[in-house]
Order: C-alpha cells, then structure tokens, then sequence
C-alpha cells in the first residue's frame, strides 16, 4: 500500500515538472517569434540599445554643466571626447565634467587650440591655430592671451607682449628681407614704433591703429613719418 502511493505521488511530480518545463519552452518560443517579427526589437537592436545605455551611465558623470543633455562625451583608446551642440569638439583631459589639464578642442570655426585648461578655460601655455593657418603660440590667462607670445601669419611674425587677448605692451614685428618693426601698443593702437632694416636710416611711426592689423603691416610704408621734431 505504502509502496503505491509512493509512485503514484512521483509520477506526479514526474507531470507537474513535465508540464512546467513545456510551458517554459512555448513562452520562449513565442517570445522569440514576437522578436523576430517587429525588426525593431530583434537581438542587434536589444545590444545596440543597452550599450548605449551602458555608455550614457558611465559618462553621466562627465554630463558638461549637467544642464545641456546635447553635449555628448566618448572614451576613445582611453581618451575623453567631448562634443558640443555648437559643434565644438574636445580631446583631452576632464575633471569634474569641465575640461582640465591637457587637451585640444577642434573649434566649430575650424580654428584649434592644443595645450593646457583650467576650470574649462585656455590656460598656461598652447597655441591657437586660426582657420586661416595663422597661428599664436605662447601664454593663456583665463581663456585669453595673456603674457608673451608669438604671432604668425603668411605676412610677417610678431613676438611681443599680449594683454586680455590683444598685442600690447611692447613687441616686434619681424618682416620679410630681415626688416623689424619694434612697438609700443597701448589699447590696440601702436603709439610708437621704429622701422630698422639693414643700411637703412630707422624710420617712425605714430598712433596707428590695428584694427585692420595685416593690412597695416603689409603697408606700413606708408605710414611713415619722416620729419618727428614736431612729435
């Protein structure tokens, strides 16, 4: 007797995990079926949309001024890359979601600066490299030139003093056949400033102002003063 309902109770069992386990395979399959008919969520998709959701968690810290969700930032060869809604685009160095320490930003202009930022500023030392191929190289001071740098364009070379993004106080001018222009720069205009060239008398000029400052020094011939005993 007790030997019966022993097996009648296992075979049971042996129904309830048969069941269990048929059950468990027509919902996979159904699954799979309801995948493979919507394209939108088949397997690649499902991948694709948890890696960038794995790529979105790991940089939400890195989420620059936590405030613009259009700003998008990669690691690349463990390197951060950070694009901006302008269209700016950073390499480098981050801390705290700002940049920080050494990098390059690829201007939306298609300018460039390579070199050193503080609290997401230009900093230190780098250079600028305008569109044009022009470039600054030498000291930055909260996102400006500041300090002594060199300028150089197609024209002429200018190593001298800038102060809040502008020449100034005292530089020079280094001009094709070995010709110099030493300055003095006050608020963008050259108060003074003497031409020299080799076998040449020097020559002056006074009060020009640098707006326009490659047509100027491309013309600065004409600015001469020849008589200054009334300077």
């Amino acid at each position: 007797m007790y030997i019966t309902t022993s097996v009648k109770l296992l075979t049971i069992l042996k129904l309830i995990i048969f069941i269990i386990i048929v059950a468990f395979i027509y919902i996979k399959i159904k699954e799979i079926k309801k995948y493979g008919l919507n394209k939108s969520k088949n397997i690649n998709y499902l991948l694709k949309r948890n890696t960038k959701t794995l790529i979105k968690n790991k940089y939400s810290k890195f989420n620059i001024h936590n405030k613009d969700e259009n700003i998008k930032v990669y690691n690349f060869n463990g390197e951060d890359t950070v694009r901006y809604p302008n269209g700016d685009i950073y390499k480098g160095q981050i801390k705290n979601g700002l940049r920080e320490g050494l990098g390059t930003c690829y201007f939306y202009n298609k300018d460039m600066y390579e070199g050193i930022w503080k609290n997401d500023k230009m900093e230190c030392v780098g250079k600028y490299v305008f569109a044009d191929k022009s470039f600054y190289s030498g000291d930055f001071k909260n996102g400006c030139k500041e300090g002594i740098g060199v300028y150089q364009c197609s024209d002429y070379k200018y190593i001298g003093q800038y102060y809040a993004d502008r020449k100034g106080r005292v530089g020079t001018f280094h001009l094709p056949n070995d010709e110099y222009l030493k300055v003095i720069i006050e608020n963008g205009t050259i108060v003074e400033g003497t031409y020299l060239r080799d076998g040449k008398k020097e020559e002056y000029i006074y009060n020009i102002d640098l707006d326009n400052e490659r047509e100027v020094i491309k013309n600065i011939k004409s600015y001469f003063i020849k008589d200054v005993s009334n300077i």
